[in-house]
């Protein structure tokens, strides 16, 4: 575990919510299913407008790519290590149209001098996750978030944790709300980009 996991906080300041102009649904979640209420998923929903990206220092406009990212792709193989951990591990996580640009990202680094917070996290996954299109199901994974941390589900709080969302599937989402919630149980405040680690299991 690197020791600048901290460091994370700073792309997580002044979250910004940008109109990706794409609406889509899981086809692992057709009926717009999320959350983690009672063990398991809580009832799904939606909000009218497209939203996603981090302001400064973190999701923002475009992540290289001209349209929004979904399910639609065809990932390469994965081969990728910074500080001598494997990065494709946490592949298994994203939307198959994400994955396949985090997958090129991630296969692009100098494994001699990458390092796994600047150019895992800040580069390939933020990038990867702010060019993800908004996705309904996200919204009730961050109802379910947000009554575990005790934050009030606004509009607000909407399009500062679908960002997050989007891009990842079903078990990726599962996986990062379940860190968020249980963060929140020992005391720590919701959204940090600290959860981003549990989608790379060796760190």
């Amino acid at each position: 575990m690197l020791t600048s996991k901290s460091s994370l906080l700073a792309f997580a300041l002044g979250i910004s919510a940008i109109s990706t102009g794409c609406v889509i649904v899981d086809s692992d979640d057709p009926d717009g299913i999320g959350g983690f209420s009672d063990g398991g998923f809580g009832e799904g929903g939606s909000t009218e407008n497209a939203t996603g990206g981090f302001g400064e220092g973190g999701f923002g406009e475009g992540g290289g790519t001209t349209e929004c990212l979904d399910d639609a792709g065809f990932p390469d193989a994965c081969s990728s290590e910074c500080e001598g951990a494997d990065n494709c591990l946490g592949v298994a996580y994203f939307k198959d149209g994400v994955a396949e640009y985090l997958v090129d990202c991630l296969n692009g680094l100098n494994q001699s001098t990458c390092t796994f917070l600047d150019d895992v996290i800040n580069n390939c996954t933020i990038e990867a996750l702010s060019a993800s299109c908004y996705d309904p199901a996200s919204d009730g994974y961050c109802s379910e978030i947000a009554e575990g941390c005790g934050v009030v589900d606004d509009e607000d709080w909407q399009s500062s944790c679908g960002p997050y969302l989007d891009g990842l599937n079903d078990a990726g989402k599962q996986a990062f709300g379940q860190c968020e919630v249980d963060s929140c149980t020992k005391g720590a405040e919701p959204l940090t980009g600290d959860c981003l680690y549990v989608l790379y299991p060796t760190q």
